[in-house]
């Protein structure tokens, strides 16, 4: 569909009007293509000398080309058409000649434009004379290659094109009249109209802030070492000083060399708290190229991990290395002061001089970026960062300096955890914000998203529409854009959706302004819609190059450019990013490629010149080398190829007759100068460049590289060809590639997983899994870090254990496949059948499939009521349908063929799973619908009232029943439940299964069982998490709310509960922990002490399980808190708050570590130990509105009174933010009247913890 926009121009007085709208509309070419040579069609009607027929006019624009000039050129070539036919175009038009102009007067016919373009695919412009003084100018678009915006555009500018064309003197350069017109420059001051707001701080001044107000909050969560705010204060100031003894301050730049660790975070503030600015090196870059960085800034001083410490001193003076193993406690002297000003960090890119070029940041810059990006993840409560980034990539530093500026923490897997499984490093860590490229995202499965994940900011390279369906509806993504010069960010979107343009990087932050400019006039704004440069204006924008003066002159400006000078005064300097762009009508920018050489790879920048110079200066003289970045034909990631050309071999080629030249050697074997050379320059590469910028093939080109036009290298015809290449091609070319008699000598048939790891191997890098080179190492195969990850991420999915690592340093595919083995050798339930069935008391007759201990939770709920759930639906329901749903659910879960048995000397409890259970659908009838209600009550009265309350030993778990009315209209299906074999997620899960089994759902995907969950959580009861329990315990006493344990036996329930209105938890805060600690703050008032120690009752649903959200059984688990209450004048209320709650976020990846092994294991108490007090938390609300069918209508749920030895706090929020506080306990325990004032206590404390959480603990336990 086309759309046609309309306006007028003025012609008066003028006798070359239509030679005129000509050259106007060749200016709007020239504006809209950056090219100088335009071309177009025009079709002109009798009355002006023409027979209604089409030609092609070509202008050139050059900077001297002047008005007379083209207009003169324009007459010329329509009068040689006219009298002598000399030009023909015809209908179909090539891309250079996508556009008709045509001339008519008001009375001619013009059907041609009639609303279309015809075969002409872009744009028509139709000038229409309608008197000595105006014309009718129509514009009619393609809207699948132009919208009405852009075409809006184009006619002001054709419009405005015109009018200075008219009002110009005829010998000034057409180049003049490339001004905005009147409407664009209106856009760009609404745009750009607001005012840029510096942070005028240091980034060292607001963490120090954070540290202060924050101490109790967790900082740093690494692998290697876990610190609060008040710690990391401690840590980085021990460090300061020692650099401050090494004359590190103001002025200097130091090194910073760490393989992941949290170390490197403690090192960065340290830095910065001595005065001098850092740069990071990833431990991964060549000697060479950590020496070149070095010497730019003069390192004199460098900080390190140990296991760099060696390389470190190859390029410093003085090498100072953490954590140190000295304990030296250096003198404490004053900090030196630095300014906003002053130098933060430097940030190292390719450079295309052959060497890394440093952007020199400073501190304000970092600050006023932070405040921006800071929208991008602004739904998630509590910043918990994943540290996931290279130090080579300038978006760690967002992630590390970044969080601790929001006063969040900074989580840091090791390099293995990343590697081996990075969505299992992210819910170890429980981070809840993650940036990546959009090449990483690939390598995670949305269906398996890690649990605490929340956010997710992508950027880097571009994003596929793909990206975004696959995505954008398992958590909030947003993408972030900003090149290293402008301190990581300038712009983004906050919220991208399925339907979003992956293209478009979004709108600028309010700490910049942004302008297009023309390619190749940079002098001038590029036309409103038009591709042009990206100039970035702003306080975050850096210096310049570091010892780069000809590079900075070239890219930034601390002086207003002239085409910036009609929007008023500027402060703030100007970088030249060199991305092309074009403005979008809400003044965001859709990105379409660089005016240079430099790519973008896996999120990293890159320099093809670097690489090529790199290479050429290994090569003796006479070769030609050249490198491009290639996509591969079937989707598969792109890579970097070089192309050497050299005559010592390219003269030896036998091309017999007149057969055309190939472009790259194709023989059977490679020339032997080609494979001597490519061997230097393969090492000559290793030992200067990152990994990353080595190439992947190495091509020897049968003839020269090809040319283009203008006589620069054609890079695309390049990878266009290289594209082609079959992935047994790639490998042809690839270092360390085999013979193919090795290949069919080698397999893989002593291997157990050989067979799936050559498929994986073949689905990543491509080709058939026959033809995969065995005796190959991966990176010969062409893969990289990222492919390896990927395979990683098939093989889990396969169960099968695999290590990215290992995979990059294996020799061959089938030495590493000679290795792989199961994921955590997860048990299968029949290989524990730890007691025969003869030893067991009350076993039914059936085929056995299991029989497993059962867990301490299960022997507790054995004396619990049943629970009732009731499913009351009105609708038509298909009482044989359901009942073959109920008999498909209960094969489905074995749970629901389970039952509990002791064995006979009346000692252990083991849980039972049979192959069948025939647990049948009890049907009851009633006359009426309006029975229906109320012989559900009767009949769980009765059931409730007489001896089958609790569930025995031997009797399954569940019942189901329906209540129905002979109408068939109403009905309400009642399950009874069992705690011990069922809890609040299981419930869930049984209804949507029992839902969709009853619909025939083909979508049915197997789900792991309870049993296999349990082995799962077993083998998270490792050293580690004993030792935190240890280290979080030691010392510790249980806490009662009486002098005196809690009774042995249940008695009579004693309950109370209040409801607090309106409940709005802290900012980052859960409303969890708010209950956590106004409970020890209640406990301590109540009993004395300052050292309270309680259990929280937990979901057991929140690691790494795959498929823990389908899992039936009762997965909740009881671990203790341990609060201290110290310093009660001086430690505030949200202090202690993030303290409980980072206890909290610490436990989580041990809370599958049972009460008794706590107990016995690692706090040293006696058996007889029990909770004195339990604390639950119902952060999921039931969900009530149900379906079956055709039926709808709502959940009830009968908890009957029941006797109890616990006492439980229970916090129940509502969908109105209403707060519900229970107590239960027994009557020996507490009675009434002191339950209701101690829940009356705790409902105050929670109140003023909400309301006043600054006060100190000591006046808030005067609320208490």
């Amino acid at each position: 569909m086309d759309d046609i926009i309309q306006g007028h121009v003025s012609i008066q007085g003028d006798d070359n009007w239509l030679l005129v709208f000509c050259a106007s509309w060749a200016v709007t070419l020239r504006a809209y293509t950056s090219s100088n040579v335009v071309s177009f069609a025009v079709r002109i009607p009798t009355k002006f000398g023409g027979r209604g027929e089409t030609q092609a006019i070509y202008v050139r624009i050059g900077s001297q080309k002047k008005i007379h000039d083209v207009v003169q050129n324009i007459r010329e070539q329509i009068s040689s058409y006219c009298q002598h036919r000399e030009i023909h175009v015809p209908d179909s038009f090539s891309w250079e000649t996508n556009t008709l102009l045509t001339f008519s007067t008001q009375d001619t016919k013009h059907d041609h434009m009639n609303g279309h373009l015809g075969n002409f695919p872009s744009v028509g412009i139709q000038c229409t004379l309608l008197d000595e003084m105006t014309s009718h100018i129509r514009i009619t678009n393609d809207r699948t290659r132009f919208s009405a915006w852009q075409a809006q555009r184009m006619i002001e500018h054709f419009m405005h094109a015109q009018r200075q064309i008219k009002q110009s003197a005829f010998d000034t350069p057409l180049s003049s009249t490339l001004t905005l017109p009147p409407e664009h420059v209106s856009l760009l001051r609404k745009w750009n109209g607001y005012q840029l707001l510096e942070e005028a701080t240091c980034i060292h001044h607001v963490v120090e802030a954070n540290c202060t107000a924050l101490s109790g909050a967790i900082a740093i969560d690494a692998w290697d070492i876990s610190l609060t705010y008040r710690e990391l204060a401690t840590e980085s100031t021990t460090l300061a000083h020692k650099l401050r003894r090494l004359n590190v301050g103001p002025g200097r730049i130091v090194p910073l060399l760490f393989e992941r660790s949290g170390w490197t975070v403690i090192a960065i503030l340290a830095t910065l708290r001595a005065g001098a600015a850092f740069f990071l090196v990833d431990a991964a870059f060549p000697d060479e190229r950590v020496r070149q960085m070095c010497g730019d800034v003069k390192a004199a001083v460098g900080v390190c991990c140990p296991q760099q410490s060696h390389r470190m001193a190859n390029v410093s003076e003085h090498v100072v290395v953490v954590p140190s193993s000295t304990g030296e406690d250096p003198e404490m002297t004053p900090l030196p002061t630095v300014t906003h000003r002053s130098p933060a960090y430097v940030a190292f890119t390719s450079g295309s001089t052959g060497r890394p070029k440093g952007v020199v940041i400073e501190h304000a810059a970092f600050c006023t970026s932070a405040r921006g990006f800071q929208r991008l993840f602004r739904n998630t409560p509590e910043l918990r960062m994943f540290q996931g980034s290279s130090h080579a990539f300038d978006v760690s530093l967002m992630e590390i300096m970044g969080t601790l500026l929001y006063g969040g923490c900074v989580c840091v897997p090791s390099e293995t955890d990343k590697r081996r499984d990075m969505a299992a490093a992210i819910d170890h860590l429980q981070a809840n914000v993650a940036m990546m490229t959009p090449s990483v995202l690939r390598l995670l499965d949305p269906t398996r998203k890690p649990s605490s994940l929340q956010t997710i900011v992508i950027g880097g390279e571009r994003a596929t529409p793909g990206d975004l369906e696959t995505w954008a509806n398992h958590v909030h993504l947003s993408m972030g854009y900003g090149p290293a010069e402008c301190a990581v960010n300038a712009m983004g979107h906050a919220d991208l959706g399925v339907h979003s343009d992956p293209l478009n990087i979004g709108l600028p932050s309010t700490e910049c302004c942004c302008w297009v400019v023309d390619r190749e006039f940079p002098d001038r704004l590029a036309a409103i819609g038009a591709l042009g440069e990206l100039v970035i204006e702003g306080p975050i924008v850096g210096r310049g190059y570091i010892a780069r003066p000809d590079l900075t002159a070239r890219n930034f400006s601390q002086t207003l450019p002239p085409w910036r000078t009609p929007f008023g005064p500027s402060s703030h300097g100007f970088y030249w990013t060199g991305d092309l762009v074009r403005s979008q009508p809400d003044g965001s920018f859709q990105i379409a490629g660089r005016k240079d050489d430099q790519v973008k790879l896996h999120g990293q920048r890159i320099e093809l010149g670097e690489i090529e110079r790199t290479i050429h200066n290994s090569l003796p003289a006479g070769y030609n080398v050249v490198v491009s970045i290639v996509a591969a034909a079937n989707g598969q990631a792109e890579f970097l190829a070089v192309f050497i050309y050299g005559i010592e071999w390219a003269s030896h080629l036998a091309h017999p007759g007149d057969e055309p030249m190939h472009l790259f050697i194709r023989e059977k074997s490679l020339p032997p100068a080609f494979l001597q050379i490519r061997e230097k320059a393969f090492t000559h590469a290793q030992q200067h460049l990152p990994r990353f910028m080595i190439p992947t093939l190495w091509v020897p080109l049968a003839q020269p590289a090809p040319l283009t036009t203008n006589g620069k290298m054609d890079r695309k015809r390049l990878s266009k060809e290289a594209a082609t290449l079959s992935p047994m091609d790639r490998r042809f070319y690839t270092i360390g590639a085999v013979s193919s008699d090795m290949h069919q000598s080698a397999d893989f048939s002593g291997c157990k997983f050989g067979a799936e790891f050559q498929r994986l191997v073949a689905t990543v890098l491509g080709g058939v899994p026959e033809e995969i080179d065995l005796n190959a190492s991966f990176l010969a195969l062409g893969g990289d870090s990222l492919s390896a990850m990927k395979i990683c991420s098939l093989a889990r999915k396969l169960n099968i254990q695999l290590d990215s690592v290992e995979l990059l340093q294996a020799g061959s595919l089938l030495d590493f496949a000679a290795n792989l083995g199961e994921i955590e050798a997860v048990v299968s339930p029949i290989s524990l059948l730890s007691v025969s069935p003869s030893q067991l008391s009350n076993l039914p007759e059936g085929t056995l499939e299991a029989i497993v201990p059962a867990t301490e939770l299960q022997e507790f709920f054995m004396d619990l009521p049943f629970d009732y759930m009731q499913y009351h639906l009105h609708g038509s329901l298909d009482m044989d349908q359901l009942t073959r749903a109920c008999r498909a659910l209960v094969e489905r879960h074995g749970m629901l063929r389970t039952i509990l048995d002791r064995d006979r000397d009346g000692g252990e409890l083991f849980q039972v799973i049979f192959q069948e259970c025939h647990i049948s659908l009890d049907v009851h009838i009633c006359d009426e619908d309006a029975a229906v209600e109320n012989v559900t009550d009767l009949l769980v009265q009765r059931e409730y009232a007489g001896e089958t309350q609790r569930l025995r030993l031997g009797e399954w778990g569940a019942r189901f029943s329906l209540i129905t009315s002979k109408q068939g209209q109403q009905h309400v299906l009642l399950l009874r439940f069992a705690h011990s074999h069922f809890d609040g997620g299981s419930i869930v899960a049984l209804w949507d299964d029992l839902a969709a089994l009853y619909a025939n759902s083909s979508q049915m995907t197997a789900v792991p069982s309870f049993s296999q969950y349990r082995a799962h959580c077993d083998a998270q009861i490792t050293a580690e998490a004993l030792q935190f329990w240890r280290k979080l315990l030691k010392q510790s006493s249980m806490t009662y709310v009486t002098q005196q344990k809690l009774p042995l036996n249940p008695g009579r329930l004693v309950k109370t509960h209040r409801v607090i209105p309106s409940v709005q938890s802290p900012s980052g805060i859960t409303l969890a922990t708010v209950i956590k600690t106004a409970w020890a703050i209640t406990l301590a008032t109540f009993r004395g002490g300052d050292d309270i120690v309680f259990g929280q009752v937990v979901s057991g649903r929140s690691g790494a399980f795959p498929g823990i959200e389908s899992v039936v059984g009762p997965c909740m688990n009881t671990i203790p808190v341990r609060v201290r209450l110290s310093n009660l004048s001086e430690t505030t209320g949200t202090e202690l708050l993030h303290q409980v709650q980072s206890q909290h976020l610490q436990s989580l990846r041990y809370e599958a570590t049972g009460f008794s092994t706590i107990r016995n294991e690692c706090a040293n108490w006696s058996e007889d130990i029990q909770f004195g007090s339990l604390v639950l938390h119902q952060n999921m609300l039931p969900r009530r509105e149900v379906a079956l069918g055709q039926c709808v209508g709502v959940r009830r749920d009968f908890y009957p009174e029941e006797t109890t030895n616990e006492f439980i706090i229970y916090s129940i929020p509502s969908p109105d933010n209403d707060l519900e506080i229970r107590l239960a306990t027994s009557q020996d325990v507490l009675d009434q009247k002191t339950a209701d004032g101690l829940v009356a206590s705790l409902c105050g404390c929670i109140g003023a913890l909400l309301s006043h959480p600054r006060d100190s603990v000591h006046d808030l336990m005067k609320t208490a």
